[in-house]
């Protein structure tokens, strides 16, 4: 079990990681308007690094390429739905974070500063977004993986959206800015990743079986 869960943070990590350093190196970056953290090239790597990741100890390649293609799959369906929902979500997410309601100067500066990347990246505040995203992709690894729909998508929702909150705030305590934004995914990812391991390991109706001899 250990080692699933170990395999899993490398997996959807080094995804996260990619997914970050593309944003950082290969998209430019206003320093006067708003701009959002997704990206295409996450579709590829948390589908393919993080489907082997769930396969671990699985040696068939059609059930290791099924988890991948599905997982590919509700990429792009959560990447659609969140290029066509994000200016939406965001105007509405913070009505939905309770240390924001009767918080202090303090905290409102906090999350200000921390919540996203430098220059104007926003990622917490997108934590709704991300909570859509992360259950559509997990309901496709759970279609992969031959899992119940519902458990797999819920636990993945969830850890996206707490990814999304503490990504940036671990980020924003490293730098250079490169680096900030490898940790941020980085945290995003693993998060959302360990929520999905979770339910995918050692169910029955996907884990490899030991043989059995009789003498």
């Amino acid at each position: 079990m250990r080692n699933y869960f170990l395999i899993n943070i490398l997996g959807f990590g080094l995804a996260g990681i990619v997914w970050g350093l593309a944003r950082y190196f290969l998209v430019p970056v206003s320093e006067t308007t708003i701009d959002f953290p997704l990206h295409y090239i996450m579709a590829f790597s948390i589908s393919i690094l993080g489907g082997l990741s769930l396969t671990y100890g699985i040696r068939d390649i059609k059930r290791i390429w099924r988890v991948i293609e599905f997982g590919f799959y509700g990429m792009v369906v959560s990447l659609i739905v969140g290029a066509f929902s994000v200016s939406f979500i965001f105007i509405g997410s913070n009505l939905f974070l309770p240390w924001l309601w009767f918080g202090s100067i303090t905290i409102n500066d906090f999350w200000n500063k921390f919540s996203g990347l430098e220059p104007n990246i926003i990622i917490g505040d997108l934590w709704i977004l991300f909570f859509i995203m992360g259950a559509i992709i997990g309901a496709f690894f759970a279609i992969g993986m031959r899992k119940k729909i519902w458990p797999m998508a819920w636990r993945a929702g969830i850890g996206m959206a707490l990814g999304s909150i503490a990504g940036p705030i671990l980020g924003n305590l490293v730098g250079p800015l490169w680096l900030s934004y490898a940790v941020t995914f980085f945290i995003l990812t693993v998060v959302m990743g360990l929520f999905i391991a979770w339910m995918g390991y050692g169910h029955e109706a996907y884990a490899e079986k030991p043989s059995t001899i009789t003498k």
